[in-house]
């Protein structure tokens, strides 16, 4: 106990000694020397696989990356590099280690292999956690990988490693998942609800078809409007593989009979769009937005939408209406921007401006980056 005590002591002037620090400490290497001093230094690298354009990559860069507690542990236990997938030596990496999205969050050994990994933003205490993840030779993910693989099927395990797999998004927790399932004699209970509503990722899946048939307890449990939203957003997905429209209105009757009209022209929007039927896809999109109560992000996607997409000045008008319902539902930089862009591809020039100038100071007062709004403003 005492050399327990001595060692936590030793341990806590020794971070009380070392000097405050900011920032992560990213090396300016390339990938053959990061691996060099990793083998020097006995360190895993920590590698922030990011694009120039990701909004988030830029949030942990500005409010993760700057914590004085993140930049403390991580410079301490690891080689850290900062590289964009789309440049440089970023395009080889990104194939080598199946970057799909940004940010991709990467813990890799002196040989170049994946230890630890992760998708997307984190706030300091998630990405401390992380971090932590990684150096425990029980809970790192090619640890959780080589129990898995050697038979282990704990039940609580096998929770904890579906979701490490889940966040990496390449459907690697779907097996997983269906192990721990086969544990479990009662599904209904609400931890069993909870992780199979979590976890229903197909419409071909033995979880979507027990949700459709408990699909009363799944109302009480989420409320319905959130379980209509993901069966109807899975079976959509379902259909867009699918070519003959008659096959697809009988997989809507078969398991959303009442949705099924709704769904069809969901899957009209989707299809439009998807074979670049500009026109059409915002025909069937406004008739949606007319059937279907939208969020103000949905509302801002469709107008954004209209403004990339579109050049007949009626259906550009009509994405006016679609970037002012949103903003009266919640009035921010993202749709405001939009609304200026719209405003500007009709000619209305003044008002763009006058919008543009709005969102900017909205963006600003919540700290965001708007460098695009004023390029727009002064190429004008």
């Amino acid at each position: 106990m005492k050399s327990v005590f001595l060692a936590f002591l030793f341990s806590f002037s020794l971070m009380l000694s070392l000097p405050a620090q900011s920032h992560i400490d990213f090396k300016s290497l390339e990938w053959k020397q990061l691996l060099r001093q990793a083998a020097e230094e006995d360190k895993l690298i920590f590698l922030d696989a990011y694009a120039s354009w990701c909004g988030p990559c830029k949030m942990m860069d500005k409010k993760v990356f700057t914590d004085a507690k993140v930049a403390a542990f991580y410079n301490q236990n690891f080689v850290n590099a900062q590289i964009d997938m789309e440049k440089g030596e970023g395009p080889k990496l990104a194939e080598k280690y199946e970057v799909r999205a940004y940010p991709t969050l990467l813990f890799i050994n002196s040989r170049g292999d994946v230890i630890h990994r992760s998708l997307g933003y984190h706030d300091p205490d998630a990405f401390l956690e992380l971090g932590q993840q990684a150096l425990d030779p029980q809970r790192s993910l090619a640890a959780m990988d080589a129990r898995y693989q050697k038979g282990e099927r704990d039940p609580d395990f096998l929770r904890k490693y579906a979701e490490m797999r889940y966040e990496i998004f390449d459907d690697s927790h779907l097996p997983v998942v269906e192990a721990y399932l086969r544990t479990q004699k009662d599904w209904t209970s609400p931890e069993n609800m909870e992780f199979i509503f979590r976890y229903m990722e197909s419409a071909d899946s033995k979880l979507f078809d027990f949700v459709v048939e408990h699909r009363t307890d799944f109302n009480e449990a989420f409320g319905k409007e959130v379980v209509d939203d993901r069966l109807e957003s899975l079976l959509v997905n379902r259909a867009m593989g699918m070519s003959d429209e008659a096959e697809v209105e009988a997989l809507f009757r078969k398991h959303l009979p009442e949705e099924a009209d709704v769904l069809m022209l969901r899957y009209r929007t989707f299809k439009a769009r998807a074979t670049k039927n500009y026109n059409a896809y915002a025909g069937y999109a406004l008739e949606y937005a007319e059937r279907v109560p939208m969020s103000w992000e949905e509302l801002n996607g469709l107008a954004w939408d209209f403004y990339q997409l579109l050049d007949d000045k009626k259906l550009l008008k009509k994405g006016v209406k679609l970037a002012q319902k949103s903003v009266a539902l919640n009035k921010n930089y993202y749709n405001m921007d939009t609304l200026a862009a719209l405003y500007h591809k009709l000619g209305k020039k003044g008002k763009a401006d006058k919008i543009a100038r709005e969102a900017i100071e909205l963006a600003k007062a919540e700290g965001m980056d708007y460098s695009e709004t004023e390029q727009f403003l002064r190429s004008k």
